[in-house]
């Protein structure tokens, strides 16, 4: 009520024709002032006033930028040389360290409240020679990185970066890496190595200490991740390979988009055999700025068996089954100005700025691997999947199992080989929550982040918050999200703005992109799909319609309001208000997204918008449906754990949201146009290497695991990973933990030395046995009973071979062997 009595009392000789009109300050007597700081206006969630004893990246940007927006002396002035630093990943050897001890003053609100301030003719005026200010210090240090690749790391306290208007001088600088070091001093502009035993987060600790004998200690946080280089270095057998895709897919239907080939990363784990020859292609889904190495990739093949032992199906199935899993990954590269690619890894800081991007390769352009455009990642997969077959032994059909976009990807790669007619030889392809007729992110979110993220430019300066626009940009506006989103809130921007919403524009709208993905893929084959292979789909979502829970455990709703945050002074006597909701019920218009920030004594305006949509006649909205959900707690780890985004999470009612529908995990026959939230039953799935097959109508899929709860996106559990392995295991051959099925022979151990033993089901009269080098060359030919456990000497050199069983019956084996 006091702020609204001021505010008449400021303003009543005031027109308010002009919608924004900055107050003048030049007229305000600063001469008691104890800085040479005053700030005018901060952001929400800003760190300005907050100090925070632990801060990341994010802290110190958002801090930087706001100082220079105050600083009437011009002093900070590598605001956009620091936001080149906004990468959730950094490949860069040398992590910069930027560091602020500010004191400034805010016009304290009391001496608002009691009118000892008036304006006159716009300008500010004190009314009493009082002190009229609040005095506040700020000590920021941080590395301007949150995932760092590499082991081998080098941290260097950059003065560009550096800034005190504090008469107190800065003496020394003590830091702790986590490295088993303990503090060390470093000094600015002179790297301090540090080699780190394994990845993972590194808590830093910094001890300032001042010329007056005064100390501040500060914390922040790093992500260190495994290089490719580590993962050779550290695994004397394990290789990344990088691979150019000879395809270059045709990209002109998107504008903007580069035509060039595209490149992928695959590492290959084989089987206890120690031969390639059973492949099963793991594809990484969506993953801007190639968070995920190899190794990461593999692990989501992991899944909890309860009493806190997780296992996982990829080691799983090569230690008993001899399978080998090839990770494919869509990996940063450039296209070099000569029209090459070099993949991020294997590029340097050639400038040393700490950043490695396009201003290190003069005309080359930055591909984001994984949020590319689909086809290009399918192009190059298709280069790894042709590889593979050249190099595998024997003729073993292989397996692939796309999560995510990796589905996208990996069904785009297999419809594309078979519209050409290149034989793929693939038996099996495993859609793995992959969103067949689109994805979903609440609209209400979007613009939120979009508006937060670039909206608050005012005539003062952009108080933007910095860490939400990798979110923007990386995510929502790059290649494959445009894509894949069913609603997204480009497609909703009124003619010629960034940030508002055209009003006539209600109902759920794809960007364009997405008609022309999902009509050039359905248009490589007949069904849209592979014709090939055995298509079969995991999903996460309910099949039977259930809800999802909010953070109180009950059940999430069509326009439910997700988010409700209030921060009282930002600024002086500038409060924030932040809401969305999701989408409302069918056929019914709502609000999803509102930000209204009250600046009273700043400008004579308020920065406010609101946006409304509407769900389609047939469905509620899209945002509480079941389906595969996004945890949102794991977007928030992407900011490194950082105080000045931490109050938007903790202002969610809900951790989760509908990312991956069922309906379109499924790929429902007329799903997209029909209800989200629907039972869906399609009755019992074809049963796995029997004599034939059984197709359903409503889907392309012929077998399914469906759950009844809904569960995290791209979530293993036993029981999906029982249905995927009666899928990729012939049972009528092959043994299943180790259980013994009818018919079958196999060997006893692989490798072997002198005596190859064969273990059968049964008995065979004369069978053949003969073994080929791999020249070609007949090295062993003999014929002899196999009476359950049988062995036969051999005197062969050490090498892989190729064993052929022959029992003159319908049983055949034949496998590798190695002799050591």
């Amino acid at each position: 009520m006091k702020k609204i009595t001021l505010l008449i009392v400021l303003l009543s000789s005031f027109t308010f024709a002009q919608k924004i009109q900055v107050l003048d300050y030049s007229k305000l007597d600063k001469s008691d002032m104890k800085t040479d700081l005053l700030i005018k206006n901060t952001s929400p969630f800003s760190p300005i006033g907050k100090n925070y004893s632990k801060n990341g990246m994010y802290t110190f940007i958002q801090a930087y930028k706001e100082l220079s927006n105050n600083d009437d002396l011009k002093r900070l002035q590598k605001t956009n040389e620091i936001q080149r630093f906004t990468k959730t990943v950094s490949y860069a050897e040398t992590v910069k360290i930027g560091l602020i001890h500010s004191e400034y003053e805010s016009l304290n609100k009391q001496a608002l409240e009691e009118q000892k301030i008036r304006l006159e003719n716009n300008s500010v005026i004190r009314n009493t020679s009082e002190y009229i200010f609040t005095k506040n210090t700020s000590t920021i240090i941080a590395p301007l990185c949150i995932n760092k690749k590499g082991l081998h790391t080098k941290f260097e306290l950059a003065s560009d970066f550096y800034f005190n208007n504090t008469t107190n001088n800065l003496s020394e600088v003590k830091a702790d890496f986590d490295d088993g070091s303990g503090l060390q001093t470093i000094s600015f502009n002179s790297p301090i190595q540090v080699n780190y035993q394994s990845e993972g987060d590194k808590n830093l600790i910094f001890k300032l200490t001042f010329s007056d004998g005064s100390t501040i200690n500060r914390l922040s946080k790093i992500n260190i991740q495994y290089s490719n280089k580590d993962i050779i270095s550290l695994n004397n057998q394990r290789i990344v390979n990088e691979v150019t895709s000879t395809i270059i897919p045709n990209l002109g239907a998107y504008s903007g988009a580069t035509n060039s080939a595209g490149m992928a990363e695959y590492e290959i784990f084989l089987g206890a055999d120690n031969v390639l020859d059973k492949p099963i292609f793991l594809i990484d889904g969506f993953d801007p700025a190639d968070s995920r190495n190899t190794m990461a990739i593999y692990n989501m093949l992991n899944y909890d068996v309860g009493g806190g032992v997780i296992e996982n199906l990829g080691t799983k199935i090569r230690e008993e089954e001899n399978f080998d899993i090839v990770i494919i990954n869509h990996p940063q590269y450039f296209i070099l100005s000569n029209g090459s690619l070099q993949s991020m890894a294997n590029s340097t800081d050639v400038n040393n700025n700490g950043v490695i991007d396009t201003a290190d390769y003069p005309g080359s352009t930055l591909i984001d691997g994984g949020s590319d455009f689909i086809e290009r990642n399918a192009m190059s997969t298709i280069e790894v999947i042709n590889l593979i077959n050249s190099q595998k032994v024997g003729a073993e059909e292989n397996v692939i199992i796309g999560p995510s976009m990796g589905g996208l990807i990996s069904r785009y790669a297999l419809n594309y080989m078979e519209s050409v007619s290149i034989d793929h030889e693939t038996r099996l392809w495993i859609s793995f929550d992959s969103p067949h007729l689109g994805a979903n992110v609440p609209i209400g979110f979007q613009h939120l982040f979009n508006y937060l993220g670039y909206g608050l430019d005012t005539p003062l300066g952009d108080y933007s918050i910095e860490a939400i626009r990798p979110v923007v940009e990386g995510m929502l506006k790059s290649g494959a999200a445009r894509q894949m989103l069913r609603d997204q809130f480009e497609a909703h921007l009124a003619s010629g703005s960034t940030l508002d919403f055209d009003p006539t524009k209600l109902l759920p709208e794809a960007h364009p992109f997405n008609p022309i993905f999902y009509d050039n893929m359905n248009g490589l084959t007949s069904s849209g799909y592979p014709e090939d292979t055995r298509n079969v789909s995991i999903i996460n979502g309910s099949g039977i319609g259930a809800p999802y829970k909010n953070k109180n455990g009950s059940d999430v709703t069509p326009g439910q309001q997700v988010l409700d945050v209030f921060i009282e002074e930002v600024a002086t006597l500038t409060d924030a208000y932040l809401d969305a909701w999701l989408t409302p019920t069918s056929g019914t218009t709502a609000k999803i997204s509102e930000v209204w920030i009250d600046i009273v004594f700043i400008c004579f305006c308020d920065i406010e918008t609101e946006e409304n949509a509407q769900a389609p006649a047939y469905s509620d909205g899209i945002d509480a449906a079941p389906g595969g959900l996004f945890d949102i707690g794991a977007l928030a780890a992407d900011f490194g754990g950082d105080p000045t985004i931490d109050a938007f999470f903790a202002g969610l009612t809900t951790d989760y949201f509908n990312f991956i529908p069922a309906v379109s995990a499924i790929a429902l026959i007329n799903g997209g146009s029909s209800d989200w939230y629907q039972n869906i039953n399609l009755g019992a799935g074809d049963t796995p290497w029997d004599a034939s097959t059984t197709t359903n109508p409503n889907t392309p899929f012929v077998n399914w695991y469906i759950p009844d709860e809904n569960e995290g996106h791209v979530t293993l559990t036993p029981s999906n990973v029982a249905f995927a392995w009666e899928e990729i295991i012939d049972t009528n051959t092959l043994s299943i933990n180790n259980t013994l099925i009818e018919n079958f022979i196999k060997l006893e151990q692989n490798p072997i030395t002198n005596n190859l033993t064969l273990i059968s089901s049964k008995d065979y009269q004369n069978a053949e046995i003969s073994i080929i080098d791999m020249t070609g060359k007949l090295v062993y030919n003999n014929k002899t009973n196999l009476n359950g456990k049988t062995s036969i000497p051999l005197n062969l050199a050490s090498g892989l071979y190729i064993l052929n069983v022959d029992t003159n019956t319908d049983y055949i084996l034949k496998t590798k062997v190695i002799l050591k």
